[in-house]
């Protein structure tokens, strides 16, 4: 009986040992064994130490930062270069925070002038960027600019919204400078002597396409009308025939080459423009020697003057006035001294008593005293190419007349009439026209002396572009330089019953571009 007791007690405290090592790991609590008498141990509290308080952390909470991109600063590089025939422009690089352009135009003296090319370019940088143009438009100077594609995405609009970028340091822009590598059209032409038949010859002309060898006079560096022209082949023309109305000439001429836009119609100078190259039109100037010539209107002699409006001499001389019997030159009447070159507008008197209807002008050579005219006894008759020349015949008992041209108005609203030639005192009178052509309403006047009168201008009112006008000359016959019509003596003039008028067209006046090309 005791040794059940003792195993009952041993293995009463193997179970309590057990649930202590449980309890002790956190593990769960096991299952009860059937209740065994046991001997009740008193548990003693064990002793606790008094916690000591820590220190709370304070966590600051901060935005997650968000990096931001570097802003793009616009800017454009770009170096000289040599342009072949493609036309390709390189651009080292462009930068731009938006969609832009880059844009090529030629140099227009006082800064950008026509465009040339443009490309787009994206946000951000762009390398070695090409632009295409025509190199036959080009200058040696070009420039390069960014434009801001502010407009229709994609749809290159300047002039127009797609202006120019702007920056603090002003518009993004470059010079460069560019060399050509490609045939260019040209003209080679030497200083020559033109003869009687009025033939130049032009040594060499180049041109891309077929075209026209114009010649222009030249006065002053200003290039005049077209005197002749001759036909040009693509590409090589060699010794190039043009006849001029060398009477028309100036001692400067210019060569130049024009389009043929209307072959085999002849030449248009309306539509057969310069030839553009390099952003100019292609030229040669040139000087001349012309045939001797006097040019004189047929007018009456007013106060035993008459008026010349060109003499050519080869040398210093004279221009000797001779009556007429039986049609030949008979007495000298007057003479007027000319110099060597081209003489303008002289004015000579003569023997108005001696004078006939016809007189005859003959240019002599000077060979003895300068300041006197000494024929027959020097100052011999001239010659040109050992022919003599044949003498000017001018009328003195023309009547009245008035030649115009059509024009467009200038700024001040002034008509010009080139020449009014009248044998008394007159008014130049304008009139708008009926349906018929007749003179309506007169809308300007001006009074003329007798004789010849060069390039009158009478101011009109404005707003008549596109109208026919008619310049009539009346008689001064009331009051002196006073009109007075229709209720006066001042009417108009006539010739074999008709009014002495002449009809002109106001012309639209020329748009001025705000870009001068080259």
């Amino acid at each position: 009986m005791d040794k059940v007791l003792t195993i009952v007690k041993k293995t009463g405290v193997v179970w309590l040992l057990l649930f202590v090592l449980l309890a002790g790991c956190g593990g769960e609590e096991p299952e009860q064994a059937p209740s065994t008498p046991t001997q009740e141990v008193e548990e003693q509290p064990a002793a606790t130490a008094a916690p000591t308080a820590l220190p709370t952390a304070t966590v600051e909470r901060r935005p997650t930062i968000t990096p931001e991109p570097t802003p793009v600063t616009p800017a454009l590089s770009v170096n000289d270069q040599t342009v072949s025939e493609d036309g390709v422009i390189q651009i080292a690089s462009a930068s731009s925070p938006d969609a832009a352009w880059v844009v090529v135009q030629a140099d227009d003296e006082d800064g950008p002038g026509s465009v040339l090319g443009y490309t787009a370019v994206a946000p951000g940088t762009s390398e070695s960027l090409n632009v295409s143009i025509d190199p036959y438009s080009a200058t040696s100077t070009l420039y390069a600019s960014l434009h801001l594609d502010a407009g229709r995405e994609g749809e290159f609009e300047y002039p127009g919204s797609d202006m120019p970028l702007e920056t603090t340091a002003g518009d993004v822009s470059k010079i460069f400078t560019v060399e050509f590598d490609m045939p260019l059209p040209s003209i080679e032409i030497s200083d020559q002597r033109v003869a009687m038949d009025g033939l130049v010859n032009v040594d060499e002309a180049f041109t891309l396409q077929q075209g026209w060898l114009v010649v222009h006079t030249l006065q002053d560096g200003v290039i005049g009308p077209a005197i002749g022209q001759a036909p040009l082949d693509e590409g090589q023309n060699s010794d190039i025939e043009v006849t001029i109305r060398w009477r028309d000439a100036t001692a400067e001429l210019m060569a130049m080459l024009h389009q043929d836009n209307e072959r085999p119609g002849g030449f248009n100078p309306a539509n057969d423009l310069p030839i553009q190259s390099l952003g100019a039109p292609v030229t040669a100037e040139f000087a001349v020697e012309l045939p001797p010539d006097i040019f004189v209107y047929d007018q009456p002699i007013v106060n035993n003057k008459i008026s010349l409006e060109r003499v050519i001499s080869e040398e210093p001389g004279w221009i000797a006035f001779y009556s007429s019997a039986d049609g030949q030159p008979d007495r000298i009447i007057g003479s007027v001294k000319v110099d060597q070159g081209i003489n303008y507008y002289l004015d000579a008197e003569l023997a108005g008593a001696a004078a006939t209807p016809e007189i005859f002008l003959i240019l002599h050579y000077e060979t003895n005293n300068p300041a006197e005219f000494n024929f027959p006894l020097a100052d011999p008759v001239a010659t040109y190419d050992d022919e003599a020349i044949t003498p000017t015949i001018m009328h003195t008992n023309p009547g009245n007349y008035l030649i115009t041209t059509d024009q467009s108005l200038g700024e001040e609203n002034e008509v010009v009439v080139p020449l009014v030639v009248a044998d008394l005192d007159t008014w130049l009178v304008i009139y708008t026209q009926t349906e018929n052509g007749s003179p309506d309403k007169i809308i300007g006047e001006g009074w003329l002396p007798a004789g010849v009168n060069r390039d009158v201008r009478i101011a009109i009112p404005a707003g008549m572009e596109g109208e026919t006008l008619l310049a009539v000359l009346h008689l001064d016959g009331g009051n002196p330089r006073e009109f007075d019509y229709p209720d006066g003596d001042d009417v108009p003039l006539q010739r074999n019953r008709q009014i002495v008028f002449s009809p002109f067209l106001i012309e639209a006046r020329p748009e001025v571009s705000t870009i001068n090309p080259k």
